[in-house]
């Protein structure tokens, strides 16, 4: 996508008349990934033109801002008229060519989503305009609340989310071809053994879901619905159980401080710990250890 002066642009075209000055934020992802999140802030303008063609699924998410008037097409059909609601998603398939317009637009941002056809997992999406989804802006707002985050847990719930995010947009316009896929097996005794050894190992240390996909021979794509009937919860929240169970044994039998157990169980920092043993076991460690004491 270019603008009017050929110049390289995430968010399209814009009218060289008052040209908006974009500020461009990574929030998640790389080429590596196959998934990018962006937050793209437009300033104010009189009138905004996009074009979209690209070998990458596009998504965009309105997340804020008023246009007085938007239209966009697909591969040159007739424009069809957008409002410009908070939460509005405009979804353009890879190798698709859309356009769009607006005028009288206010300070503005838009999430902007890349995805690469296999890691959607679906061998096209369906094109999208002026279709309201809160599930997907509320999985791309909570990956942006971590952004800045490199704990084990904010690394690990990023991945979960962005495994949800790509779900989701399969589930809700994927079409993937009707063909037979192998279906990978359960998680066996052995395997479950597996994992569970590896992460009593590693809890004061990083957990990625690709490592425990690895570890269970699967792709990541199939490990957390695999992993959630194997044992009753995501790999995220059972290794939260299994950091709080470490916290509480390590509050009972040892003396050491609540800043040393936070550390020893993988916490990010001794407030996440607080905070998240506070919620979870409904009393602080402090009061948890005094009471067993």
């Amino acid at each position: 996508m270019t603008s009017r002066q050929d110049k390289e642009s995430p968010v399209g075209r814009t009218s060289t008349s008052l040209p908006p000055a974009m500020q461009k934020h990574r929030i998640f992802g790389g080429a590596d990934q196959g998934i990018t999140i962006e937050n793209i802030g437009l300033a104010a303008a009189p009138t905004m033109e996009w074009t979209y063609a690209e070998p990458a699924h596009t998504v965009l998410v309105w997340r804020r801002g008023i246009a007085e008037f938007k239209e966009a097409d697909f591969d040159g059909s007739s424009r069809q008229r957008v409002s410009s609601r908070s939460s509005n998603i405009w979804i353009i398939p890879a190798g698709m060519r859309s356009s769009g317009v607006a005028r009288n637009v206010s300070a503005s941002e838009v999430l902007h989503l890349s995805l690469t056809s296999d890691a959607i997992g679906a061998d096209r999406l369906r094109p999208v305009v002026d279709r309201r989804d809160l599930v997907l802006r509320g999985l791309v707002e909570r990956i942006f609340s971590i952004d800045g985050r490199d704990d084990a847990v904010a690394r690990l719930l990023r991945e979960s989310l962005s495994d949800s995010l790509r779900l989701h947009l399969l589930d809700a316009y994927g079409e993937a071809l009707s063909r037979p896929r192998y279906e990978k097996r359960d998680l066996d005794h052995a395997t479950k053994r597996l994992l569970t050894e590896y992460l009593h190992d590693a809890l004061d240390g990083e957990v990625s879901l690709d490592t425990l996909a690895d570890l269970a021979e699967m792709p990541r794509s199939s490990f957390r619905r695999k992993f959630a009937a194997a044992f009753g919860t995501t790999p995220h929240q059972y290794l939260m159980e299994l950091r709080l169970d470490r916290a509480k044994s390590l509050l009972i039998s040892t003396g050491l401080t609540v800043t040393e157990i936070s550390s020893a169980s993988g916490f990010a920092s001794p407030s996440h710990f607080a905070t998240t043993f506070k919620n979870r076991v409904g009393v602080t460690p402090t009061q948890y250890r005094w009471k067993r004491s």
